[in-house]
């Protein structure tokens, strides 16, 4: 893990420096590239979602990279998925470029430092199932070096599954709804509720009797799903969302 990070370090050293970001009016500027030079331009208000991603190496260098994330099929860069970004930011660095990204309708200046967590019962409805298999394998075949290899293999499953329950999450400041998500690294979505183009909520039986849900919040830019939430919480983000943009007649992109 830590060889492919210390590789995607040195292409992105080589896709994007020396990186200059800069702002003409509405529209963001971004210029770089020691193979290929780079010169993008993005307009600020087909921005639906800002991403704040951390990696393992930059949780250890207190790093992020911004991405701005645009109208789904129409990305910045030609090839893949990918928008444009801002590497190697500190929060310090990010808590003097939000105020400068006036027009993105996100009113967020800092990253949040906590968040709610989802219900523990996401976890139990998949963090148990990989270890059916070392059990029905040692049921018939018993304990020998194939079946360890699979009881080790499917806890460290179950702890992955378990790091990733961790981090899921979400804040809600003010109009601004903020998605928490990650395993080794962790990412924060910073979503503007008067982009929302449509909200969803739904229900198992199971949830119905423990009072929860899941939230999925529609954007030109993709979905964005919280699951296992409070049916509370569910209904107060989608009806906080709807009566922003009952009345707003704008272009959402």
């Amino acid at each position: 893990y830590l060889l492919f990070s210390i590789l995607s370090i040195i292409s992105a050293v080589l896709k994007y420096s020396p990186y200059k970001l800069s702002r003409s009016g509405n529209t963001l500027h971004r210029t770089g590239g020691i193979i290929a030079k780079q010169n993008d331009a993005l307009a600020i208000k087909r921005i639906q979602v800002v991403k704040f991603y951390q990696p393992l190496v930059g949780r250890l260098l207190k790093l992020w990279t911004v991405y701005f994330k645009q109208v789904q099929g129409h990305e910045i860069e030609a090839q893949g998925n990918t928008n444009m970004l801002v590497p190697s930011m500190s929060r310090s660095d990010i808590g003097e470029l939000l105020p400068k990204l006036k027009g993105i309708e996100a009113t967020a200046r800092t990253l949040p430092k906590r968040y709610q967590r989802i219900h523990l019962g996401w976890y139990w409805r998949r963090g148990l199932l990989p270890l059916l298999v070392p059990a029905i394998n040692t049921y018939f075949l018993g304990l020998n070096l194939f079946t360890d290899i699979l009881w080790i293999a499917a806890v460290l499953f179950c702890l992955g599954i378990y790091l990733k329950y961790r981090q899921y999450g979400y804040a809600l400041e003010g109009d601004n709804l903020w998605f928490h998500s990650g395993l080794l690294g962790h990412s924060w979505q910073l979503i503007a509720l008067s982009k929302v183009q449509h909200v969803a909520i739904s229900q198992s039986p199971n949830q119905k009797r423990s009072g929860l849900a899941n939230l999925e919040i529609g954007l030109a830019s993709g979905t964005v799903t919280l699951p296992y939430i409070s049916i509370i919480a569910a209904r107060a983000i989608a009806e906080q969302s709807l009566a922003l943009i009952h009345n707003d007649h704008r272009n959402w992109i």
